[in-house]
């Protein structure tokens, strides 16, 4: 019998069990229960409560009123996308290079639309082994292929022989690459590219660039939470582009002003030509229109008030090297403990979150789970979100994650 689903629906890729894992541990609590619950991305304080800005929290409560009811412009208006322009590339030189930046409900979004409008039909997107789950997801909504490069090699650093691999299958079969990085602070890993290494693959891909259009997606959501400046990297970017190398950058307000909810990020198109940046601005504002119509005026409007002016800028940069450096704290107090324990944990450099490498990572979660410690199992091992932990949360944490890697046979 015929289903009111149509065959080609669509089922979530890859498992993506992070907010199933966090709605576990959310009951759990409410049922009164001590619980250990590091599953999602969001950043909190050490009381546990939700991290606060306080400029940010002034421009939500100035922000009821017609402007922030009213339909905005579909890509988030010049003001927005000047503030966004300000934030991430303010001490880079755009020479004579364009752009263009187009609001996003979040930096999920703005994945969907470069996605949806730069992979062809059955193309294979180049992915890290080691990942967020939800790419695979929205890869497959778009009708596109999952192909995975190795993230790391024998020595834990990036494995670029392995991406130039796959960049070199993508031009022999499709005569055009897709490539995604996650950088810096990936997730879920919090390993962050050296400048040496993004040098060695931008002059790559510039030069393969020569043989069909290159596509780079960075996706830079914990981009706040780097330990060290972005600048270099993105003057490197802005210095590699070519008429045929694309970089288009995925930035998310989420994570950088703790506004989670309101959905708000960017997709930034940079490239040579005005006509590339054109038709850039043209596809992802007639999808945008599309999929949610036009970005939250919200969210839009507490980037831009964030963002506007230096001022302000160097006050929110003040409230968020707080909160980085408390995640610091964090991830020494665990990696100490870790390593006290002979726990292995995949390179981190930063961000908000630490991959442990185990073989039998559900069997190991459900163990934990079991114990009210909620993690997620992901590419290759378990992730655990120090950012959403307490300091006192962490202690004792990797003791209990290397019993259960034993108890499962898990190593």
């Amino acid at each position: 019998m015929e289903t009111l689903l149509s065959k080609n629906h669509f089922k979530i890729t890859n498992g993506d069990k992070i907010l199933t894992i966090n709605n576990m541990a959310v009951k759990a609590k409410e049922k009164g229960n001590k619980v250990i619950n590091a599953t999602v991305g969001m950043l909190f304080d050490e009381e546990g409560k939700l991290a606060d800005f306080e400029s940010v929290d002034k421009i939500i409560e100035a922000s009821s009123d017609a402007n922030t009811r009213k339909y905005g412009p579909v890509n988030g208006g010049e003001d927005f996308k000047k503030a966004v322009l300000s934030w991430v590339f303010e001490d880079v030189d755009f020479k004579d290079n364009h752009y263009e930046v187009v609001g996003t409900m979040g930096a999920t979004g703005a994945l969907y639309l470069s996605m949806r409008n730069y992979c062809s039909l059955n193309q294979e997107v180049l992915v890290p082994s080691i990942r967020w789950t939800n790419y695979d997801s929205i890869i497959s909504q778009v009708g596109a292929r999952v192909k995975e490069y190795n993230l790391f090699n024998s020595e834990d650093n990036l494995d670029i022989e392995s991406i130039k691999g796959c960049v070199e299958y993508s031009l022999k079969t499709y005569n055009r690459v897709y490539l995604l990085i996650n950088d810096p602070c990936h997730n879920p890993t919090g390993y962050s590219m050296k400048k040496e290494e993004w040098k060695e693959l931008l002059d790559y891909l510039k030069e393969k660039s020569s043989k069909g259009p290159i596509v780079l997606l960075v996706d830079i959501a914990y981009i706040n939470y780097s330990l060290t400046s972005y600048n270099e990297i993105l003057q490197l970017m802005v210095d590699s582009l070519t008429d045929n190398l694309m970089i288009q950058i995925t930035f998310s307000a989420s994570k950088t002003l703790s506004i989670y909810g309101f959905r708000g990020g960017a997709l930034i198109g940079l490239n040579k030509k005005q006509d590339a940046i054109e038709d850039f601005k043209i596809s992802i504002e007639d999808s945008a229109r599309t999929v949610w119509s036009m970005a939250s005026s919200i969210s839009c409007r507490v980037i831009k008030e964030s963002f506007e002016t230096k001022e302000k800028r160097e006050d929110l940069r003040k409230q968020l090297f707080y909160y980085r450096d408390l995640i610091k704290e964090r991830a020494t107090l665990f990696l100490n403990e870790a390593e006290l324990v002979d726990l292995i944990v995949y390179p981190f450099s930063s961000g908000f979150f630490i991959l442990i490498p185990c073989s039998n990572c559900q069997e190991v979660c459900n163990y934990l789970i079991d114990r009210y410690i909620y993690v997620v199992p992901m590419c290759g091992g378990i992730r655990i979100s120090i950012s959403s932990l307490t300091k006192n949360e962490i202690k004792g944490l990797a003791k209990q994650i290397k019993q259960a890697i034993k108890e499962t046979n898990s190593l």
